[in-house]
């Protein structure tokens, strides 16, 4: 941060407001009619995050094809060879959990693109989080805004911040394996990470103007699930809920720091 910017006319709260996933949508949806010049900047983030999630998530999701899904198909489609009535139902069943493994690996596939690419968009989360802060404050918003060569050089310090992030997910494979609780930790873990995303952000401007992280993550771990709920959510309708997905993370990341930094006269949403 280049610039100082000023104290709130009134302290904001020692840890962030807990306001649900539908309310920060709208708080970030006030921010972006209200913040001069931030609806453009949102846009061009989102457009970022979605070329972002697009070319990892064809990466990954090929290589993992390729090397994972379809030695597997050819594994349980066995040699072609007749086979007697139990073998054949057993090879059935064999094969139908083996689809259901596929749909697990490459849904885990595109999870873990979306967060790689979550990663490396912090730097720009950062920044949006800042102008919602210093219009609240009563500082200029700096018209230059994000800095496309500042985001490249953040790259591998972003990435290297958020690496614990890319481990739960690959670790969270093995989870979406375990009898009937498996897909349930799965999401669990799904929105953990899709709700620490929101949240840090704001607390890492917060952090750099002074404040205490300890502090503002106190009492959280329960809110980031219950936020996280709706992006995991999208990451399970294709096309549809891939296409929303980046913008819903842009609008609650722009509703966090907006809300946060109400004034305590206002009416929450």
């Amino acid at each position: 941060m280049t610039e100082t910017i000023p104290p709130p006319p009134t302290p904001p709260p020692a840890s962030l407001r807990r306001d649900g996933p539908f309310a920060l949508l709208a708080a970030g949806g006030e921010a972006l009619r209200t913040v001069p010049g931030l609806s453009w900047f949102l846009i061009k983030g989102f457009l970022l995050l979605y070329l972002l999630f697009a070319a990892l998530g064809a990466v990954v999701t090929t290589l993992t094809y390729v090397y994972a899904v379809a030695p597997l198909l050819d594994w349980a489609a066995g040699n072609g060879e007749p086979l007697g009535w139990w073998a054949e139902l057993l090879h059935s069943v064999v094969l139908f959990f083996t689809w259901i493994v596929q749909g697990v690996l490459l849904g885990a596939s595109l999870l873990l693109a979306f967060v790689v690419a979550l990663v490396m968009m912090s730097v720009w989360f950062e920044a949006l989080a800042e102008r919602i802060l210093r219009h609240r404050r009563g500082g200029a918003t700096p018209e230059g805004g994000f800095s496309l060569a500042a985001w490249v050089g953040s790259i591998l310090s972003a990435l290297r911040d958020g690496i614990w992030l890319v481990v739960l997910v690959v670790a969270s494979l093995a989870l979406g394996f375990v009898p009937v609780a498996g897909p349930f930790l799965v999401f669990a873990v799904t929105c953990y990470v899709l709700g620490w995303e929101v949240r840090e952000p704001y607390i890492a401007v917060r952090v750099g103007l002074g404040d205490d992280r300890k502090a503002l993550r106190r009492g959280l771990s329960f809110w980031t699930l219950r936020v996280g709920a709706l992006p995991a959510l999208l990451t399970m309708i294709p096309v549809v809920g891939w296409v929303l997905l980046p913008l819903a993370m842009t609008r609650l990341v722009a509703g966090v720091a907006w809300s946060s930094e109400q004034p305590q006269s206002e009416t929450a949403p």
